[in-house]
């Protein structure tokens, strides 16, 4: 037992199983100065609560990606932008500062609209008698925050994984076992044969969880040589996972809005019908809207202009028998992202075809799988790691942004037999540009520091490589 303590994996699994029950028990804390038995009545339960966690880790998923965009186009974030690890974390202490400003307004806007809340009888859910509860209360909400926050820190640094996305695969396994509980229990009262619905529900299942993997494997190379040694290499590859997951949110978003407006003017219910989910029109103009934003994103994150612009500088040349890259580059794109683009519209319509039109009790698919999917294989590749530096101590020598260079990096250092495991890796293809609060870690153990860090200053620019602060 005393050995199994020593082990380090057996640390960072329970460092992180502590985090998570932390943070799920903290979700059941109950906010102050609300009537907890006027609202089990008002929502017909005894177990009703609105816990200190209302807040959640939205104010600084928001802050980040607020600030993210903002240093594309402000000058004085912008000198901070690009790979150099001090100028990533000045965008991150901004991100910091504007997640206290956010979750000041939004606990605000919180408290007012539970102020606002009547229970059957005419009693308010939320009662203050004083400004001072109210600040006290406002503190409760935006301190709630920080405390996710450092949680999701200490998970980080000591954990199986990065804590964000580990608070985050909790809160989706759990989603999928509320859903599981209720396909049960619809199941159950249609007059279905179950023989038939739970096979054919179970492939549908898998299919969202190993269809993204294997595009996630298939790769396209973009040969490239180093003008230090004109040496050949291959480390340049692209996946048929190009735009991440949030297509599948624009395009969703943005077409429930108008059948949203329309829905509160009589005159054109008939034509915001239309627009419900189940209809031609809605499949019509979802895969529409999931295509454009696909490739709208997928060639923003790419960006093969700038990338070869970067590689350049870097010393990496296009080689010879590589004619047009750019072209090349963009042919093999419009290619690649297809099958994704077309996996994201089935994740969005096919679990809604197959409870409207046939009535199978399909609740399983859609976002939180591909989360759930993606995060997995981050903690399969810690454990992967672990078990082949069992007894190695294991440093964070470089910090990535951009998922691209990450691969890049993450190919040559695997052409090299070198040992390594990258933090987040492929919970960030979900998320690309608009998952800044899940950097991508390099951890190597300490007989491969020297040499990580050696290929990365001589090809890459020292990009993202740790330094210490003035």
């Amino acid at each position: 037992m005393k050995n199994l303590f020593k082990n380090q994996i057996f640390k960072e699994i329970i460092i992180s199983l502590a985090v998570i029950a932390a943070y799920r028990l903290l979700g059941k804390v109950p906010l102050p100065f609300v009537n907890i038995s006027e609202l089990n009545v008002l929502f017909s339960s005894s177990e009703s609560r609105i816990s200190i966690l209302a807040l959640g880790i939205m104010p600084f998923v928001s802050a980040s990606v607020i600030i993210e965009i903002c240093s594309l186009f402000i000058p004085f974030l912008k000198n901070h932008r690009g790979g150099d690890y001090l100028g990533r974390k000045v965008l991150q202490k901004y991100s910091l500062i504007l997640t206290f400003f956010l979750s000041v307004l939004q606990g605000k806007f919180i408290i007012q609209g539970l102020e606002g809340i009547l229970s059957p009888s005419g009693t308010h859910i939320l009662m203050l008698s004083n400004n001072l509860q109210f600040i006290a209360l406002l503190s409760t909400l935006v301190a709630s925050v920080f405390l996710i926050l450092f949680l999701a820190e200490t998970a980080t640094m000591h954990g199986v994984g990065n804590g964000i996305s580990l608070l985050i695969l909790s809160g989706s396994v759990s989603g999928v076992y509320g859903n599981i509980s209720k396909y049960i229990g619809h199941a159950s009262e249609i007059d279905l044969n179950l023989f038939y619905v739970i096979p054919f529900t179970l492939i549908i299942f898998f299919s969202f969880v190993f269809i993204p993997i294997y595009l996630l494997k298939s790769t396209y190379v973009i040969p490239l040589k180093h003008n230090s040694d004109e040496s050949n290499s291959n480390f340049f590859m692209l996946n048929s996972c190009l735009s991440g997951m949030e297509p599948m949110g624009y395009s969703t978003t943005l077409l429930m809005l108008p059948a949203t407006l329309l829905a509160f003017t009589r005159n054109f219910e008939s034509i915001a019908s239309f627009l419900h989910p189940g209809t031609f029109i809605y499949y019509f103009c979802s895969f529409i809207l999931v295509l454009l934003f696909s490739y709208f994103f997928g060639w923003l994150f790419l960006h093969p202009k700038r990338r070869f612009e970067a590689l350049k500088s870097w010393g990496w040349n296009v080689q010879e028998t590589f004619q047009y890259p750019i072209d090349s580059l963009k042919q093999k794109f419009l290619i690649m992202n297809l099958p994704w683009s077309i996996f994201l519209f089935a994740a969005i319509i096919l679990p809604n075809i197959l409870i409207i039109r046939f009535n199978v009790p399909f609740y399983l698919g859609g976002s939180s799988l591909l989360i759930i999917t993606f995060i997995s294989l981050d903690i399969v590749s810690r454990l992967k790691f672990w078990r082949e530096n069992v007894h190695e101590k294991i440093f964070k020598i470089a910090e990535f942004q951009d998922l691209h260079h990450a691969t890049m990096i993450r190919n040559h250092l695997k052409s090299e037999n070198i040992k390594f495991y990258l933090q987040g890796y492929y919970h960030r293809h979900l998320l690309f540009f608009f998952g800044p609060y899940i950097p991508i870690n390099l951890m190597v153990p300490f007989f491969e520091k020297e040499r990580a860090v050696a290929i990365i200053n001589r090809y890459y620019g020292g990009l993202g490589i740790i330094v210490k602060e003035k």
